[in-house]
């Protein structure tokens, strides 16, 4: 029968131990796995676990499994250099490019699949298909002139690209081309041959006879190991050359590590494997395991475990002068312990009521006799040459040997006792009980003084004066509550842990300081160990410091173990650690545990993070990272992001932060969402990262970051700020017209000025022309009574004269205001008015002293004398009514001028008794005059403009029944 080879190549970066004590954890499909019989195992280039199986695909991060292809039976998995995963299954060959499985070969028969990094062959019997990039590219078939026969099996130099295969007619190894098959190697006579993938980039040839199989190099024949098989398990194994460091290798149920710096293999011991089933090493170096019953992941380093069968629920260890280890398991007894034979002889020691003691605690001694001593609920032990003596009958937790007084020191109630080397106790009891407040459970020996640690306190014991102080006359500043654990480093500070944290007291300084460090639980166990490394022990965890880095420089470096990366232990007991050869051997509930110092690793475990989901859709492996953008159209801006770390062997969970590139520069601060929203974005190009990191404090801390990019068109008036841009547009369209508009307002408002002064000035100058005709009336007058003779009168009329000048002349210069646009002040009073209409008639009644009228001013309400009217508006009226109506008359002329109305409205009424206007215009036109009358002519010019000024000046002509003019001027 052919035997079948199964090889996989993993490169490694250090030499792999494995026992059948390598911690492990098995998944199953209680926690995951969609069936329980695991086919294949891979770990793709992004880092995820793919676990195939008879009935479904599981993609495993670290945290959480994600199935595909239920009830598909998987057969293989692979990558292609762009990250895309293809799956061997039952309908055919799948693609995943990130978002989902696509159906890229369809087959009921049997077929093959080789996949490289750039190509995919399937094959069968009479025919290769070689595909790249999911096309078709060539299909190399079986040709009767070809001494193939069948294809056997084939391979792929993708550094060379050429393709290699065995037929079912001979013993060689041929090279394929499109129309030709040329034999490249043929295996000596009595060989049979084959060709094997030892990993995805390396093709290699295996001759076998017998139980003999050699594997060579594929291009140079050069022989690379040997092996022999016997009943179907290897023997043997040579290793002469290998390309690379390290091979993990399989053969049917062996599991083999190949090593190329010794040429030397070592048989993994895999006792749950039951069948040929997967075998994958990550990229942590640890073992994924495919079994009948489920997936295991194993831990190589830096633990190996003892079965529960052998030591359950050790509490205490110490190694006797004989070499042999010792150990009191809680509730069960006290064993010698045969470590390599896992073999354990009962010590029979006496307990309470007549039977043997079993409630043995922790924190067992040996004296410088060799003798053993051991805790317990019911005493101390004693073990001695064979035999067992209970010395004291109390409650003891702790025992430790003195160098400096050559004695056990033992905790008890309140107090410490003491054995000497002839077995004689004694005892230094608090008497106070407030120092050292219960049963002590640490103990610390320095040249003066003796650190005591209970539950509920830390004292001092001072030798000299057998006396306890409290804590604070060292130092001060240390924990207030109660101690669990101590050690003392090797420059003399002590380290102390318990429920409020690690404190280490500083000798040199004599001063406390509290370690600020990450862990889960409360601290149960303390060990300084290779100088170098403080071992801290939890209820959950066990951690190793670099404390000499740490008071050195305040750099705190620390490897954290638990579950999660191979620590399977729980509740480490109470000062449990002991150095067992080069290693630390300590117990737990749950198991005895062995730490190689040589293996530990400060570096992070692999993990990564991968930002997987864009708005609830899968993003492609195609446009991850820097490798292309997601586009968003249609008015699509608001963005929401999902990722997730990929690691197996973090100790803690991990911590997020986050910042969208083109909206934000700053990060978030660190926590453990694993989703990011941003909302409302505008159009533009952006740059999501995501970065991660174990949540835990220490120097030495990695950050993986993953980006996606993300260009956002938006229809401009979709755009989030449309409406702020357009209202600014707006804004600054209507400032601009504003501006235009009052602009354009100010030279409208400026022409109007101009006109109104233009028109000012027309007022003033038709004021001019009246006035030269105004004084010329008076001056007539007065003139008139000189030649009559009339010196006195004319001196009096001279004196009304100057008085009705001035009052004019000021009714002129406020008419000639031009630069003032206030009505109010070009105006004047009616009670002015009425004083220079009174002066005037006065006057004119002088002038026409042989024609003499009467006159009567009258108003309808005194408060109309405050009422104000432009100047020189009705003694032109007046002055026709005298000249024009009165004086040709042959009656006694009566002139009345009477002023109605109120607030809003004004009338004047101007009323005479003479010829009338008919009569008037008739004597005009029949007399040559030297000087023609132009007062009405002037004023009527005078009202038309000043109500354009913005005066409401109206005009009317009467011509009464009894005679006479009546002139109706009416102020709005």
């Amino acid at each position: 029968m052919k035997p079948k080879i199964l090889l996989i190549l993993f490169m490694l970066t250090s030499v792999l131990l494995f026992s059948q004590n390598s911690p492990y954890r098995l998944y199953d499909t209680h926690n995951g796995l969609p069936q329980i019989q695991v086919t294949a195992i891979f770990q793709d280039l992004h880092g995820y676990i793919w676990v195939g199986t008879k009935a479904g695909l599981a993609q495993f991060n670290g945290e959480h499994f994600h199935h595909f292809l239920p009830n598909e039976h998987i057969y293989s998995i692979a990558n292609n250099k762009e990250g895309n995963l293809y799956v061997k299954a039952t309908k055919g060959l799948y693609k995943y490019d990130g978002t989902h499985f696509q159906l890229v070969y369809e087959s009921d028969a049997l077929f093959h699949v080789n996949i490289s990094f750039e190509d995919i062959f399937i094959y069968s019997k009479n025919w290769i298909k070689q595909f790249r990039s999911d096309s078709l590219v060539h299909t190399y078939k079986v040709c009767t002139n070809m001494p193939l026969g069948e294809i056997k099996t084939m391979v792929y130099d993708a550094e060379n690209k050429q393709l290699y295969c065995t037929g079912s007619v001979s013993d060689d190894v041929f090279k394929l081309s499109e129309n030709s098959c040329d034999r490249v190697y043929t295996a000596p006579d009595g060989w049979r041959i084959n060709t094997v993938q030892l990993k995805q980039e390396l093709p290699a040839i295996a001759i076998y006879k017998g139980g003999e199989i050699r594997i060579l190099s594929l291009l140079e024949q050069r022989p690379l190991f040997t092996y022999w098989v016997q009943d179907n398990e290897v023997q043997n194994i040579e290793v002469y050359h290998l390309p690379v460091k390290q091979y993990l290798y399989s053969y049917m149920y062996d599991y083999f590590i190949l090593d190329s710096l010794t040429n030397s293999s070592r048989k993994l011991e895999l006792d749950y494997i039951k069948g040929p089933f997967p075998v994958m090493e990550d990229k942590d170096n640890n073992l994924w395991v495919g079994s009948d019953n489920g997936l295991y992941q194993v831990w190589e380093r830096p633990f190996k475990t003892f079965p529960r069968s052998f030591m359950n629920d050790f509490w205490t260890f110490i190694l006797g002068d004989d070499r042999q280890l010792y150990g009191a398991a809680y509730k069960q007894g006290l064993y010698r312990l045969n470590l390599d034979k896992q073999e354990k002889q009962e010590l029979i020691a006496p307990g309470p009521f007549g039977e043997k003691e079993r409630d043995y605690y922790y924190g067992a001694s040996k004296d410088n006799k060799g003798n053993l001593y051991f805790p317990s609920h019911y005493g101390l032990v004693k073990y001695s040459n064979g035999h067992t003596k209970k010395l004291i009958r109390d409650i003891c937790l702790i025992s430790a040997y003195d160098s400096l007084s050559q004695q056990i020191v033992f905790g008890k109630q309140n107090g410490l006792g003491f054995i000497d080397g002839n077995s004689k106790l004694n005892y230094a009891m608090d008497k106070s009980q407030s120092l050292v407040k219960s049963h002590p459970s640490a103990l610390v020996f320095t040249d003066s003084t003796i650190w005591v640690g209970t539950g509920k306190s830390l004292a001092v014991y001072y030798r000299n004066n057998q006396s306890y102080r409290h804590v604070s006359s060292s130092g001060g500043a240390g924990p207030k509550g109660g101690i669990i654990s101590m050690c003392k480093d090797v420059v003399g500070n002590i380290w102390l842990g318990g429920r409020e944290g690690l404190f280490v007291y500083q000798s040199a300084i004599n001063a406390f300081k509290k370690v600020d460090i990450s862990y889960s639980g409360f601290i149960t166990a303390l060990m300084v160990a290779d100088e170098k490394l403080l071992l801290i022990g939890t209820t959950r965890e066990v951690l190793v410091v670099k404390y000499k880095d740490f008071l050195q420089n305040g750099e705190l470096q620390v490897k954290t173990y638990n579950f999660r990366n191979g620590l399977t232990a729980q509740e480490i007991a109470q000062n449990s650690f002991i150095q067992w050869q080069d290693n630390i051997l300590f117990p737990s509930t749950t198991n005895t545990t062995l730490l190689n110092l040589k293996e530990l690793q400060f570096d992070s475990e692999f993990f990564d993070v991968a930002i997987t989901h864009f708005n609830s859709q899968p993003i492609a492996y195609a446009l991850r990272g820097d490798l292309g953008a997601i586009q968003l159209n249609g008015g699509q801006n608001d963005l929401e992001f999902k990722f997730e770390t990929i690691g197996f062997g973090l100790p803690t969970k991990p911590v997020y932060r986050f910042r969208l590139l083109g909206h934000d520069k700053e990060w978030t601060t660190w926590n453990q969402q694993n989703y990011a929203n941003f909302y409302n974005l505008p159009s533009g190009h952006y740059t999501f990262e995501v970065e991660v990191k174990p949540a835990i404090i220490s120097r030495q801390i990695t950050i993986k970051t993953a980006r996606q990019h993300i260009a956002i068109d938006m229809p401009f008036y979709k755009e989030p700020k449309f409406y702020q841009t357009a209202f600014f547009i707006l804004l600054v369209l209507a400032m601009v017209v504003a501006y235009i508009a009052r602009s354009r307002y100010r030279f409208k408002v400026k022409a109007i000025e101009q006109e109104r002064k233009k028109r000012y000035l027309e007022v003033a100058s038709l004021q001019a022309n009246l006035n030269p005709h105004f004084i010329f009336n008076l001056l007539a007058s007065v003139q008139n009574l000189i030649t009559q003779h009339q010196p006195e009168k004319a001196n009096q009329y001279l004196i009304k004269f100057s008085r009705l000048i001035r009052a004019y002349m000021e009714a002129t210069i406020k008419s000639s205001k031009v630069a003032d646009q206030h009505m109010s002040e070009n105006e004047i009073s009616i009670k002015e008015e009425i004083d220079l209409l009174t002066m005037y008639i006065d006057f004119e009644q002088v002038k026409y002293r042989g024609k003499a009228f009467d006159y009567e001013i009258q108003l309808s309400d005194d408060d109309l004398l405050n009422r104000m009217i432009p100047p020189m508006v009705l003694q032109p009226f007046v002055e026709n009514a005298i000249k024009h109506g009165l004086y040709p008359s042959d009656i006694p002329g009566k002139l009345e001028i009477r002023f109605l109305g109120n607030t809003d409205k004004l009338v004047c009424v101007i009323k005479d008794n003479g010829i009338g206007r008919k009569q008037s215009m008739k004597l005009k036109e029949d007399s040559i005059q030297a000087y023609e009358s132009r007062g009405l002519e002037l004023i009527n010019k005078r009202v038309e403009i000043l109500n354009e000024l913005g005066y409401r000046i109206e005009i009317s002509y009467e011509d009464p029944m009894e005679g006479g003019t009546k002139v109706v001027i009416v102020f709005n």
